[in-house]
């Protein structure tokens, strides 16, 4: 049995079916060779790997959700036809008709009967290609450690060792799962949250110490409330994807040309894609677009499957015209918020260690997840307090090829999420020698999610011409 963390649990408790917590990577392979079994192969391969990767064989505690802390078990019980399937594009199998499908597959709420995850094959693309779409719930990893888990199950080596066996666990009685929800309460989250406290003393010493400050102008600026745009409304069932590619080296010269850092650049491409689409609908802003900026805050080496994440707040200046001065601002801004994300990293750490408050007959209004989910019931998601405009994820991919029955995948295209109230969200995941985006919005705010996907292409090629 493994309890899930306070972070790890609001996924759980916040989710409905207008805003699905879950996460998906679509795998692109060329044409396989003729005879081929793709998937029997899919199937061999996740049973071969399902010891060594606890997500795929750990499912909730059905009880434990509703009354208590919620816990993972070992479940040696796979239904393997839920979680492995096939599909095809449709006609003719296009990047459109794709992402189409993505949506289809992405919309609808893993099942939490089972472990929450799903592999499916898509077959059909006009040229022979295959995909595989691996969808996985943020409950049980962040965007690091989904990323591992991908890693792992596509390394296209045998494991070294055999991992030991999965042990069948019961589910929790509730006398067991209250004693628990008590010890975290009572015992567990007073020692942890004495321990940031002190840790948080600590990091605020030795700032003031080396003399590093945080400019005030921009620390108030950080703390403004987000401008309105068209992406903060509250969301539908529906959902627009679309996605773009372009080189790693051009992004990270660019980045480098102006004294920065691929995220950076990936920032000014994003700011430069906002504004064009913005401009034309004429709905700028008068001042900056506050992105919801997930950090990760995992230790070198910790491949635990679970959520460790911090959100750092920068602003893109989609309100400046002069494409000359986004990336001096987006740096500027950017390092402001890490000052700030790592003033708060004990109490981030907190987050990601602390167990779960959620109490019986209560419900867990310190999580946000689950405040967004009572203003669904109230329907009042359109009134929310607007914190950030958008999400953008930057999530540094694998630098050697992802094998599948010994083809190397070509691609590595992520599937993000979004929420009520911020309605966009742009995941950006690099691959050998690419980066890819995956737009994801709900139609009411980008109903073309793939327009603003072309944007960013376009953006790079115009802010190449201003570095020149």
């Amino acid at each position: 049995m493994q309890q899930l963390s306070n972070m790890d649990a609001s996924w759980l408790h916040g989710e409905t079916e207008k805003t699905p917590f879950h996460v998906g990577n679509a795998l692109m392979f060329e044409k396989p060779k003729a005879g081929l079994d793709l998937h029997a192969a899919l199937r061999e391969l996740l049973e071969n790997k399902l010891a060594h990767l606890p997500v795929l064989h750990r499912r909730l505690d059905p009880l434990s959700l509703k009354l208590a802390n919620p816990v993972w078990v070992n479940d040696t019980d796979i239904d393997w036809s839920y979680h492995v399937r096939r599909v095809t594009v449709a006609a003719p199998g296009g990047r459109d008709q794709f992402n189409e499908l993505v949506v289809q597959l992405h919309r609808p709420l893993l099942d939490r009967r089972h472990p929450l995850w799903q592999v499916w094959l898509v077959e059909g693309f006009k040229d022979g290609a295959f995909s595989l779409y691996v969808k996985l719930h943020h409950a049980g990893s962040d965007g690091g450690a989904a990323n591992i888990m991908i890693e792992t199950l596509f390394s296209g080596i045998a494991e070294p060792e055999p991992a030991a066996a999965i042990v069948q666990e019961r589910d929790r009685q509730p006398m067991e799962l209250l004693w628990s929800t008590a010890m975290n309460r009572w015992v567990e989250t007073p020692r942890k949250m004495a321990g940031a406290m002190q840790e948080m003393m600590k990091a605020t010493v030795a700032g003031a110490k080396s003399g590093a400050k945080l400019d005030a102008g921009l620390f108030k600026e950080l703390l403004n409330r987000a401008p309105k745009t068209p992406f903060n409304i509250g969301l539908t069932e529906e959902r627009s994807y679309g996605t773009s590619t372009v080189r790693l080296a051009e992004v990270k010269a660019l980045g480098k040309a102006h004294g920065g850092t691929i995220n950076d650049a990936v920032l000014a491409m994003c700011t430069g894609a906002l504004r064009s689409y913005l401009g034309k609908r004429k709905q700028l802003p008068t001042k900056p677009l506050v992105v919801g900026m997930p950090v990760s805050v995992r230790g070198e080496g910790d491949a635990t499957a679970n959520n460790q994440v911090s959100l750092m707040m920068p602003m893109l200046p989609v309100h400046e015209a002069d494409a000359a001065k986004w990336m001096p601002a987006i740096r500027k801004s950017v390092g402001a918020a890490k000052k700030l994300q790592e003033a708060t990293r004990p109490m981030a750490r907190l987050q990601v260690e602390m167990p779960s408050l959620r109490m019986p007959l209560f419900n867990n209004m310190a999580s946000m997840m689950e405040m967004f989910r009572m203003a669904e019931t109230l329907r009042m998601t359109d009134r929310l307090p607007r914190f950030v405009n958008l999400w953008i994820s930057n999530v540094p991919g694998s630098r050697t090829p992802l094998m599948f029955a010994g083809m190397p995948a070509k691609a590595n295209i992520p599937v993000g999420l979004v929420m009520h109230g911020a309605a966009l969200n742009i995941t950006v995941f690099s691959y050998l020698d690419r980066i890819d985006f995956g737009v994801l919005s709900c139609p009411n705010a980008v109903a073309d999610a793939q327009e603003l996907a072309d944007l960013l292409v376009e953006q790079l090629a115009a802010l190449q011409e201003v570095t020149a």
